[in-house]
């Protein structure tokens, strides 16, 4: 009884948890970073003011966690190295097959936080502690980009250093190229998906684009939601 009691308890605090991250994410999204108070998600959370704070301790903290959350996908971990998706790209033999799940479940990760680019940007620019929280988010992201790389690289040589290949897959799958293209020229998502594989194949494979490559390009996309237009293009 005693642990039914402890899970129902600590499940009940997660969903907890999980309305606050929400209601917070939305208020974000209308109110913007500075004009989102912690009393509005609270009110919207449906939990009192001093809760939020005694879980995220501040706003910066918070939007912290609000982007680990929204960047998963339902039931997903929020460490990005610890979702399934990940580990299978570590795991995938064939790097230009790793770009092409890179691209799809990154972009995905983009997708959902959309919403969020210009509180992420004016956040970092105008409120020190969430700079540092968005900091090391960024930190974080060049670390999973890295381990990519150096698996890819056990496979077939990249054509560029390490770094430096870390440093382009950072700016083409990153939050401000996909709102560039994506919310404000209007590319449709498998656009830019194709896109983004395109450019880190050429960029980081070392064989010249060939019949041969571009073949192989249709085969690392396959089953992904922009094989239509790898296809197509190639």
């Amino acid at each position: 009884m005693t642990i039914e009691r402890k899970l129902s308890k600590a499940q009940k605090a997660a969903q907890t948890r999980s309305r606050m991250l929400e209601a917070a994410f939305a208020t974000f999204a209308e109110s913007g970073y500075h004009g989102a108070s912690m009393a509005a998600i609270a009110r919207r959370g449906g939990v009192a003011e001093p809760t939020i704070y005694f879980t995220f301790h501040n706003k910066a903290e918070l939007l912290q966690q609000v982007l680990a959350h929204a960047g998963a996908a339902r039931a997903e971990p929020e460490t990005v190295e610890q979702r399934p998706w990940f580990m299978s790209v570590l795991e995938e033999p064939d790097p230009r097959r790793m770009i092409a799940l890179v691209v799809e479940h990154g972009t995905d990760i983009l997708q959902r936080l959309a919403p969020l680019g210009e509180t992420m940007s004016v956040a970092a620019i105008s409120e020190p502690a969430a700079a540092a929280a968005i900091a090391e988010i960024s930190t974080r992201r060049r670390g999973a980009f890295t381990k990519i790389v150096t698996a890819a690289s056990e496979h077939t040589p990249v054509a560029i250093p390490v770094e430096r290949a870390v440093d382009i897959i950072d700016v083409v799958q990153s939050a401000p190229t996909f709102n560039a293209f994506v919310v404000t020229r209007g590319w449709q998502v498998a656009e830019f998906k194709a896109w983004s594989f395109t450019v880190l194949t050429q960029q980081l494979m070392p064989l010249p684009t060939t019949a041969a490559t571009a073949a192989a390009n249709v085969d690392a996309a396959a089953g992904l939601t922009f094989e239509e237009l790898i296809e197509r293009d190639g």
